[in-house]
């Protein structure tokens, strides 16, 4: 993954180097973090993954909701 603001790769950082640079929330709840180089920003993945997953196609032009509802028999 790359930063959004420096467009430089992200280095997986230890948790333990993250607590005071997230909220606690976050710190509690999250698994992996990665930092920018170049800005020093700190990333994880949040609940927003899992909407975007849903609203954007994976390549194959559908999104996750379309292939639920292909599965499911549903039409959407």
């Amino acid at each position: 993954a790359r930063c959004p603001y420096c467009n430089r790769e992200l280095l997986p950082t230890p948790r333990e180097e993250v607590i005071e640079k997230v909220p606690l929330y976050v710190f509690l709840n999250a698994e992996k973090f990665s930092r920018c180089p170049s800005c020093g920003r700190i990333f994880w993945r949040g609940s927003h993954l899992d909407w975007i997953k849903e609203v954007i196609p994976d390549g194959s032009g559908e999104t996750e909701t379309d292939k639920g509802n292909k599965d499911s028999g549903k039409r959407g």
